[in-house]
């Protein structure tokens, strides 16, 4: 199936008829505690005069609204348009997986074994259909992702000679600017990726420039703008600090009698320290971040100052955090 021309349209065929039973089961899909938020967002918005609070991605609550509510509003069967959507999700998830493996097997030269191991792992590992099956903003950004990614290596392999392509171009751009709607990070995910082959990829830098200045005028001119005109709520600061905050929320567990009496007093502007040990939580920031903004920004700064003073006297305990925050990829504890 990977020397087909119709190669990418029938492995995601495959994936898709092998994810069924799973989706049956599961049917109509899984709801998290985000999506109700960003559905209520979206009502609220369109039909009572509220506001979207860019707590997530307003882009995400827009296509999540737009997507699910009108028809389910207008035929009065949720659970059904839940599932549809449920299907498309999983089938733009199984599109980039074959996209992906048609990649690796015609232009990285896998061969057919290691393909066909790639193919069947797609097909029969139960994270996948899991995941697809989620109606929230991960599961809508994550095949977003993986076309960006293929491309990104394409660039590289090509010494961006890929991009004078205008189609690969294009798609490049269209991904890279997704990646920055969809996820909060995605701009830092894309532009990091970019400036890197900008810095050390010698031949034709010139046409890296177009997908990294898409991005930042997209990011900087004109979603500011989208933002001001809808009347959008800012998100907090505290989304952007998951992973130093659980550095510190471990630092003060562990070394509690370590915490001066001034750096209990910046990092409490920012952070709840009156139970903040208890709270922490090894593989979940949301307990100790929580879901609203504590401070100002100079007291996010004075925060920062302590948070590198603390990491230089004990190391151990940030590598602790950073570890556990990662343990979902080589974990089996959940």
């Amino acid at each position: 199936i990977f020397d087909s021309p119709k190669s990418i349209l029938l492995i995601t065929t495959l994936i898709l008829v092998s994810w069924c039973i799973p989706l049956i089961f599961l049917y109509p899909g899984t709801f998290i505690n985000d999506t109700w938020g960003e559905l209520q967002q979206y009502i609220s918005f369109t039909q009572q005069g509220g506001v979207l609070q860019d707590h997530h991605p307003i882009f995400d609550t827009v296509i999540l609204g737009v997507l699910i509510v009108p028809l389910a509003e207008a035929s009065g069967k949720w659970h059904i348009v839940i599932f549809l959507y449920v299907l498309l999700q999983a089938a733009l998830t199984g599109l980039s997986f074959a996209y992906a493996i048609n990649y690796f097997y015609k232009k990285l030269h896998i061969g057919f074994r290691f393909s066909r191991v790639l193919f069947v792992a797609y097909c029969l590992l139960p994270l996948y259909p899991a995941s697809v099956q989620t109606v929230s903003k991960d599961a809508l950004f994550s095949w977003i992702y993986v076309f960006f990614l293929v491309d990104f290596i394409e660039v590289i392999r090509s010494n961006g000679r890929c991009l004078s392509n205008k189609v690969i171009m294009i798609k490049l751009i269209v991904f890279a600017i997704l990646c920055c709607l969809t996820k909060k990070v995605g701009f830092y995910v894309v532009f990091f990726s970019l400036m890197s082959v900008l810095i050390f990829q010698k031949e034709n830098r010139k046409l890296i420039l177009f997908p990294l200045v898409s991005v930042f005028i997209l990011m900087y001119g004109i979603m500011p703008i989208v933002r001001t005109e809808l009347h959008v709520i800012p998100g907090g600061k505290q989304e952007m600090f998951s992973l130093p905050f659980q550095m510190t929320a471990r630092y003060v567990k562990e070394h509690s009698d370590d915490v001066t009496d001034e750096e209990y007093e910046v990092i409490d502007r920012v952070l709840t320290m009156e139970d903040l040990a208890s709270r922490y939580n090894p593989t979940n920031a949301d307990p100790v971040k929580d879901y609203y903004q504590k401070g100002s920004g100079q007291d996010y700064v004075e925060y920062i100052r302590v948070w590198i003073k603390q990491g230089l006297r004990h190391p151990d305990s940030y590598i602790a955090a950073f570890n556990s925050m990662l343990a979902g990829w080589f974990s089996w504890s959940e």
